[in-house]
């Protein structure tokens, strides 16, 4: 039996940084929800899909401003609703483009319950901040799987969703790591939590053997993040001339660390197996009294001999780790 799709919102889009290369790519959404049926504002999902480009961490979106026009007349801030916040994933296949994704910002309005009703609209400015400094490497926006520069337009290279429908744009080609091939995660310094969907054990529980710094703090994180995530950003091992060793199966694994930043400048680099990663940089007088964090990789890792080992350059502030099984 044939249907027929029927559009329920509009998406314009416009670049404001529209430079090849910039370590602050910056846009606007105007997206105009169309269907008569009531749709929750917290159900609402926005991604903007790129390449890291080998920036430093941690990358945010820092300068965010959004606004609710639920009558087509009235209107309200809602920016303070508004959370943006990157997920990284492994290089994906290369698109029709050439182009490889591996991240995306995601835009959400999780605590605010107000209705989307025929014709609301919801406008947003929002970035994408890269830690670092000169010469470190920039974004080269030209080969985003989202960007497309000038504007206003519509950009169907954004994905909304509602829920888990999707109601707008194509996603990229996407590498994901599906929950069955989750491996093991540890919360560093603090006890056995659940993150997400995932379950990870405490240090000691872990066998995780460490005897450097360690470090505690009462800061706010940002992103804002859940209540268990916050716990374990709140202590962990200050990483640089030790190391730290799990123990973990022989094999092949992506694997993620949850990195942050205290009240002074953090500038290191962490490394996994002997290997670097990637630089974690933040200056504290753009966030003052604020506990910065990325949830950095996920790097290909080869543990042959049943022993990771973690260590780093500078200051890393090492809060949880996850790993997951690489396919064959």
């Amino acid at each position: 039996m044939n249907s027929a799709c029927v559009q329920i919102l509009s998406l314009s889009y416009t670049s404001i940084v529209g430079d090849a290369f910039t370590r602050t790519p910056k846009f606007s959404l105007a997206i105009a929800y169309q269907d008569t049926a009531h749709a929750l504002l917290q159900d609402l999902r926005i991604r903007y899909y790129f390449n890291h480009n080998g920036v430093p961490e941690p990358v945010l979106a820092l300068h965010n401003q959004a606004t609710f026009n639920p009558d087509g007349v009235s209107q309200r801030d809602i920016s303070l609703d508004m959370i943006a916040r990157v997920y990284r994933l492994p290089p994906g296949p290369t698109d029709g483009r050439g182009f490889v994704s591996d991240s995306y910002l995601e835009i959400t309005f999780p605590t605010n319950p107000s209705m989307l009703i025929k014709p609301a609209k919801v406008t947003i400015t929002t970035d994408i901040v890269a830690g670092g400094a000169d010469p470190d490497p920039a974004f080269q926006q030209a080969t985003h799987y989202s960007f497309i520069p000038g504007g206003p337009l519509e950009n169907n290279l954004i994905a909304v969703y509602l829920g888990d429908r999707l109601v707008w744009g194509t996603p990229p080609p996407l590498t994901l790591l599906p929950d069955c091939a989750y491996a093991a995660g540890v919360n560093v310094n603090g006890p056995a939590l659940t993150i997400g969907a995932q379950s990870l054990q405490a240090g000691s529980e872990a066998h995780l053997q460490y005897s450097g710094a360690t470090y505690q703090n009462a800061f706010p994180v940002l992103p804002t993040a859940d209540t268990n995530t916050t716990a374990m950003l709140r202590t962990g091992y200050a990483l640089g001339a030790d190391t730290a060793t799990l123990p973990v199966a022989a094999g092949k694994y992506w694997a993620y660390a949850w990195l942050t930043t205290g009240a002074s400048t953090n500038a290191g680099q962490l490394m996994m197996q002997g290997a670097l990663k990637d630089k974690f940089w933040m200056q504290q007088v753009l966030q003052p009294g604020a506990a910065v964090w990325a949830r950095v990789g996920p790097y290909p890792i080869d543990v042959p001999t049943g022993s990771l080992t973690l260590s780093g350059t500078g200051s890393v502030d090492l809060a949880g780790l996850e790993l997951y099984r690489a396919q064959p």
